[in-house]
């Protein structure tokens, strides 16, 4: 799996410290294809107690949440709502690592209003001990939550930063210009996976252009810009001997030149 970028690992701390004060659900909010879904598995990964997990799209009330909850700790679901909650508090962990989220709703943000106003009354204790209880979604799940009388803690999944995407670039790769970074981000800040994928496709453009040696196969091939500055060197140098060359053979060819002599008059007349 992939690690965490800087921006990532700021909203796993604001997750771990929200799962202990929080006084209603969490709610993790960021926009499709943000990295909601990554940052949770290596939330699980750094817990020893990993949460219930629920798969929202797939809950259409109370009864089939309670229902998945029970088999995902091997309870028959046979049983009346009840009875099922009551075996779900004694399978839970007595005590829940620090920063671990008891029940994990990913995505969330399909759940019906019906289930939203349970899972809130789950983690205010309606039902015996309270839970911590983490839905997944975006800002519209949120707000509906809400306005259904919730009082969720949000933990927004922030866009990426150039920070970010240096962190994640892989390093066998060309260094991207400062400029294609910023352009890149203008645009796709908000879909990592997508940003990635843009940028690695685009990744020949950042390669320095090959040199005639590389083109023929030449084993000790030298970088073209050292080569070009040399042979501009060169040329420089050819004209400047021609220049002087040139210089000389017109001296040559210029008669030398005479300086008259003046003969001054002899002002004193012997007559």
């Amino acid at each position: 799996m992939l690690p965490l970028v800087p921006s990532q690992q700021a909203a796993r701390d604001r997750l771990k410290a929200a799962c202990q004060f929080a006084g209603d659900v969490v709610i993790l909010v960021g926009a499709p294809g943000q990295g909601k879904s990554h940052l949770l598995e290596n939330l699980m990964l750094e817990t020893p107690v990993s949460p219930l997990l629920i798969k929202g799209q797939e809950i259409t009330s109370r009864a089939e949440a309670i229902a998945q909850l029970a088999a995902s700790v091997g309870l028959a679901t046979d049983a009346d709502e009840a009875h099922l909650l009551t075996r779900l508090h004694q399978q839970r962990p007595k005590e829940t690592a620090r920063g671990a989220f008891d029940i994990a709703v990913d995505p969330a943000d399909a759940l019906p209003d019906s289930v939203l106003l349970w899972l809130s009354e789950m983690a205010k204790g309606r039902y015996g001990e309270s839970w911590s209880i983490l839905l997944v979604g975006d800002q519209a799940l949120a707000n509906r939550a809400i306005s259904l009388g919730l009082m969720p803690s949000q933990v927004i999944l922030p866009r990426w930063e150039v920070a970010d995407l240096k962190s994640a670039w892989p390093a066998s790769s060309p260094v991207l210009p400062q400029a294609a970074m910023e352009s890149a981000l203008a645009q796709l800040a908000d879909r990592p996976g997508e940003l990635m994928a843009a940028l690695t496709e685009s990744v020949d453009q950042f390669m320095p252009a090959p040199s005639s040696d590389l083109e023929h196969g030449s084993a000790n091939p030298e970088p073209a810009a050292p080569r070009r500055r040399l042979w501009i060197f060169l040329g420089l140098g050819a004209i400047l001997l021609l220049t002087l060359a040139y210089g000389q053979f017109q001296a040559l060819q210029k008669p030398p030149s005479v300086t008259p002599t003046i003969i001054p008059l002899n002002s004193g007349s012997g007559d």
